[in-house]
């Protein structure tokens, strides 16, 4: 009788055990999603807007990064370019090419906002830009 008891109660800890360990996944998924988010969180879609002399343009941006290098494109309505940059200690720093003209965007993250300055031609006009980061899909 006392076996038999001693049995029931082991295999109630096991299951039991194995139901908490399935409950803890969905948070232990999110646990390692916040992670990877804290690791880099420059990588992925944003969108925002820089005003300019002639009024506000809206963009969006691709990035990733590898290591400290930054590679990613920037889209506007006239159509998207390809970007190439830094990721250093917190800190953006990327170039693209609009119609000839090399566009250099400097900035940072505070509270969930990417953002800085865009400085046109060889800083001829300086522009401040925001982005918002774009929900996984």
């Amino acid at each position: 009788m006392r076996r038999m008891l001693a049995l029931v109660l082991v295999s109630l800890l096991v299951v039991g055990a194995g139901l908490a360990a399935s409950q803890d996944k969905p948070a232990q998924e999110k646990e390692k999603k916040e992670a990877v988010a804290a690791a880099d969180p420059l990588s992925g879609d944003w969108e925002g807007s820089v005003e300019t002399p002639n009024g506000t343009i809206t963009f969006g941006l691709k990035l990733k990064v590898d290591k400290d290098k930054v590679s990613g494109e920037i889209a506007s309505p006239e159509g998207s370019v390809p970007l190439t940059g830094t990721w250093t200690e917190g800190m953006l720093s990327a170039t693209f090419d609009y119609n000839g003209t090399p566009i250099t965007m400097a900035g940072a993250i505070k509270d969930d906002l990417l953002g800085g300055e865009m400085s046109y031609g060889d800083g001829q006009a300086l522009m401040p830009w925001s982005a918002k980061r774009q929900a996984a899909k």
